[in-house]
């Protein structure tokens, strides 16, 4: 048993954090292009204290925003264009607008953009949030 724990700790150690998925800071536009695949993504952050991170994101369609953790913090959702498929641990939920989602601590998750999509993203606390630009 002590084994499976200790092999589990290392392949948790592969997964990338948010940070590490990020392609560029623009300080002049004051926005994040994410590293993503088959698109694009760019997120403007709204306010970034040690509380809490809100981030405006446009993700285009058939973007995929690949698998990541945020070890400490709950990330927040709420979409108000498009259609986004978000995979949270074992769920799968297809948000569209007006929709929200709530990811855990520690929770492996990814999305799809099945549309053109604009959302509100939430990190609370903000210690692991979004980029500050």
């Amino acid at each position: 048993m002590i084994m499976e724990s200790e092999n589990i700790k290392k392949l948790e150690s592969l997964v990338p954090k948010l940070s590490d998925m990020v392609l560029n800071v623009c300080d002049r536009n004051h926005h994040v292009e994410y590293n993503v695949e088959n698109g694009f993504c760019i997120g403007f952050p709204l306010l970034n204290n040690d509380k809490i991170a809100i981030q405006r994101a446009f993700i285009s369609k058939g973007t995929y925003f690949g698998e990541h953790k945020h070890e400490d913090s709950v990330e927040i959702f709420v979409i108000f264009k498009g259609k986004f498929k978000l995979l949270a641990g074992d769920n799968e939920e297809i948000l569209e607008i007006g929709d929200c989602a709530r990811v855990e601590k520690n929770t492996l998750h990814d999305g799809y953009a099945i549309e053109n999509t604009e959302m509100i993203c939430i990190t609370v606390p903000s210690e692991e949030g979004y980029p500050n630009v």
